[in-house]
């Protein structure tokens, strides 16, 4: 069985009781030794995904600016992913005072009308062919934005430079991250274990 981090207990009491009483053995960390090793093919179907997320996210910003709807922009984005061959979509997005992140769904309600000084933050998924996602996560700042916020995307824009040049064959993501998470410590950011929020 695979999934337990995110398995309800009633769904696996029950999953349980259908098995009558056979052990159920956890398969997540073999499953993700599998996963962690990809092809050629695999890769480029990866890197297809991610050049739609891009080409998305240039149409979605079309969408965007004061007096605007978020909820509109997202489905315009949706909409041109799904012409341009996505077969999934995933998508975050939330606007504010200060970057924050919320579930579509809560996007649908709220029904957001960009106002100056809001920010906007969106994370975009798709899968083009087969379940091989690319992922983009951005910020939109609706005028001038803050200093903090300009400091933290280039110190992310450096870790992500200096994790990339440790790219090689057999190296695991977990180990990138250190070195990610190494630079933006190194920057002040994590302090007491901790992300920064906002």
């Amino acid at each position: 069985f695979s999934g337990y981090a995110g398995t309800s207990a009633k769904f696996f009491t029950s999953f349980a009781a259908t098995l009558d009483s056979k052990a159920i053995l956890n398969f997540d960390t073999a499953l993700s030794n599998i996963k962690m090793i990809k092809s050629q093919h695999e890769v480029s179907l990866i890197q297809e995904a991610a050049k739609l997320n891009e080409k998305t996210f240039r149409e979605y910003i079309k969408y965007i600016g004061v007096g605007k709807s978020e909820l509109e922009a997202i489905e315009k984005g949706s909409i041109f992913a799904i012409e341009h061959g996505a077969e999934d979509i995933y998508w975050m997005a939330g606007s504010g005072k200060k970057p924050t992140i919320m579930q579509y769904s809560e996007a649908q309600n709220r029904r957001h009308t960009w106002k100056k000084g809001d920010y906007h933050y969106s994370i975009i998924e798709h899968s083009v062919h087969g379940g091989y996602f690319g992922e983009l996560t951005g910020i939109v700042s609706i005028g001038k934005p803050k200093d903090e916020y300009k400091k933290a995307y280039e110190v992310i824009g450096e870790a992500q430079q200096v994790a990339a040049q440790k790219i090689r064959t057999g190296h695991t993501i977990g180990e990138l991250a250190d070195v990610a998470y190494k630079v933006i410590a190194s920057h002040g950011y994590y302090k007491n274990g901790k992300a920064p929020t906002g």
